[in-house]
């Protein structure tokens, strides 16, 4: 009943006669009786129902605030597997391998630079090589100018006569030295002829060797450098994804949290609910009754044994203030399971959309699909492959020039007999004009022949040093070929076999990652479906609520009745509206342990005219919902306390 008829009777109204003053008298005394043979228990047995029903509906409450924690836990489970998702998706290994990737790519181009070094240094054998051919082959026109010069002289001696022996030893020795010149010159022209076509076979195959081979497999590198760039883009694409997806999970654990924090408003609602029935226990017990015929008020037994008048006003007060505070009460339990059922729905449509991202995301998690592994795979053989051709033909390069330098090193004996040829060259010049000088005018013609053989070893000489210059040449950049090769085939083995056996070994586990990564995902994003149903069957299986209200209301009804019964009461002259002894339902308010009761008792009291005091207050008052507002921004937007 949302308000009470006040019915007033005067005496003034009954003296135009004695029946109807008898009449009025006869009605007082019959409601007296009506009011003392009432049963002045129902509002303290509809109380205890109340209490009851709050009593009973705890055990659902509690069953409530168990499943709210276990999905809170879930949801902080869910939270750490995402943060664990994430931290496995970052991507430490793979940024690791790329980088060394990256360097071993470099160190290969600083093994092509030796390996152009070596070919510089074949390519200087080959021209030096050639250079002492053309030397050497000039050596066959020596040995016939010498053998030439050895006739003219073997002529013009036996003309003097036999007494000139030294030009005869002279021819002899010329003879001697152009049949040596030609003994050691021709093995060595052999040899330098087949030192020039092994370096030029060596040339070549290094050439191509570069231009193939090691192109090849530097191609391959970088085509397995652009693959893990890009797996390195998506798995940074998957990890900005994971991170959003495990910042929200963070945030709906912390909703949970606080609504699970939130649910003492089971425990308030019956504080007030005990306030109000013991409130009602003191002001309507079956020691209040009406005064005699002639009263106005109520007798009430008071503690002690000691009988007190109580204003008609006052009880009836007392009553209506218990109706207001038990209708505030309704209208804010209500009001905060309303609340926690949007902030539930809230979270599991939340969940429902993390959930569809984890789904989006979950080839995101994996960062790349079997496919792509495979593609992997088949480059990284491709590059073993490389790798292995590389190193037989560097064995092969190493060996070749290993001959190189052999080779080489043969021709240093014949340096020495060139030096000694060069000698004996100047030797028989030297001869040859000391004896076309003893011989004066007459030997004319062997001076000329002195001054050819002369020339010739000038020239000889000049040819010498220029081979012995080469050979030397030779010599050194034998030895650099030799070096340069055995360290380039060391190095470039021991790198390319390093990051080919790495390859090898962290492919394997980045494809596990990727595999744990995705049903990681695939995990998530199920358990998260799972507790997005589980939060949403929560919100709409709260009714634990629903038998409260329904006993709140039939005791506001039983309140209700009670100030009808009360307003019945007739009023003597002069007390249409009397003021009230409010001291005793003041002191009510020292049972009070909350804000919201005294508010509601304020407004009873004093902020409304006793013309609406029978009507509740907004138990929302702005001040009401200005901390309510506050509250609920303190705990986030899916919750609110009351």
């Amino acid at each position: 009943m949302s308000s009470i008829e006040t019915h007033h009777f005067t005496i003034e109204e009954n003296r135009s006669g004695g029946g109807i003053l008898r009449g009025a008298v006869s009605r007082v005394l019959d409601y007296r009786k009506r009011f003392l043979e009432r049963k002045e228990d129902d509002l303290v047995l509809s109380s205890s129902v109340l209490l009851k029903a709050v009593a009973e509906s705890e055990k659902e409450f509690l069953e409530f605030g168990s499943g709210l924690r276990l999905i809170y836990g879930r949801a902080a489970e869910l939270s750490k597997t995402s943060s664990s998702l994430v931290s496995l998706t970052e991507g430490r290994r793979l940024s690791g391998l790329t980088e060394r990737l990256r360097d071993f790519l470099d160190k290969n181009g600083d093994l092509g630079s030796e390996s152009r070094q070596g070919t510089e240094a074949l390519q200087g054998i080959l021209d030096k090589t050639t250079q002492i051919g053309r030397h050497l082959e000039s050596f066959r026109d020596v040995v016939r100018t010498l053998r030439v010069l050895c006739n003219f002289i073997k002529i013009e001696s036996i003309r003097f006569g036999q007494g000139e022996n030294g030009f005869h030893a002279l021819a002899e020795d010329v003879g001697i030295l152009a049949k040596g010149i030609e003994e050691k010159s021709s093995p060595v022209i052999s040899q330098s002829n087949s030192l020039a076509a092994l370096a030029m076979e060596n040339l070549s195959r290094i050439v191509n060797f570069q231009q193939s081979v090691q192109d090849k497999g530097k191609h391959i590198a970088q085509s397995v450098m652009a693959d893990l760039e890009s797996l390195g883009a998506l798995q940074n694409a998957s990890t900005q994804r994971l991170g959003m997806i495990n910042a929200s999970w963070e945030e709906i654990t912390e909703s949970i949290g606080e609504i699970v924090s939130s649910l003492q408003f089971h425990d308030i609602t019956r504080q007030r609910i005990e306030h109000v029935s013991e409130a009602l226990k003191r002001l309507c017990h079956k020691s209040t009754h009406p005064e005699d015929e002639a009263g106005t008020g109520f007798i009430a037994l008071l503690p002690g044994k000691v009988k007190g008048r109580r204003n008609r006003e006052e009880l009836r007060d007392g009553c209506a203030l218990q109706r207001a505070q038990l209708l505030h009460t309704e209208q804010e339990l209500e009001s905060a399971v309303e609340r926690i059922r949007k902030g539930l729905r809230s979270i599991s449509k939340r969940i429902g959309e993390i959930s569809l991202q984890a789904r989006g995301g979950t080839e995101d998690a994996g960062f790349a699909g079997t496919s792509f592994f495979s593609g992997l795979e088949k480059e990284i053989v491709g590059l073993t492959a490389a790798v292995n051709e590389h190193a037989a033909i560097n064995k092969e390069i190493a060996s070749a020039v290993e001959q190189v330098a052999d080779a080489v090193s043969k021709m240093e004996g014949f340096l020495k007999d060139i030096v000694k040829i060069g000698i004996e060259m100047k030797t028989i010049a030297l001869n040859a004009a000391i004896h076309a000088a003893h011989v004066g005018e007459h030997g004319m013609v062997l001076g000329v022949l002195a001054e050819h053989i002369h020339a010739l070893s000038v020239d000889t000489s000049n040819r010498i040093e220029s081979i012995g210059r080469d050979l030397h040449s030779i010599f050194e950049k034998a030895g650099d070929l030799r070096n340069c090769t055995a360290l380039v085939s060391q190095k470039r083995a021991e790198v390319e076999l390093q990051m080919v056996e790495e390859l090898k070994r962290e492919l394997p586990l980045l494809k596990e990652l990727s595999l744990d990564a995705k049903a990681m995902a695939e995990r998530i994003e199920k358990e998260g479906e799972a507790v997005a149903v589980e939060t949403r069957d929560r919100a709409e299986s709260l009714r634990f609520q629903e038998q409260i209200i329904q006993s709140i209301d039939e005791l506001v009804m039983q309140i209700e009745k009670e100030c009808m019964r009360i307003d019945k009461v007739p009023l003597g002259k002069g007390e249409g509206n009397p003021s009230g002894e409010k001291g005793s339902i003041q002191s009510l308010e020292e049972n009070y342990t909350m804000q919201r009761e005294r508010d509601v008792h304020q407004s009873m009291l004093g902020t409304r005219d006793k013309s609406e005091r029978s009507s509740l207050p907004p138990p929302e008052s702005e001040e009401t919902k200005a901390r309510e507002k506050e509250d609920g921004e303190a705990l986030g937007e899916n919750v609110e306390l009351f």
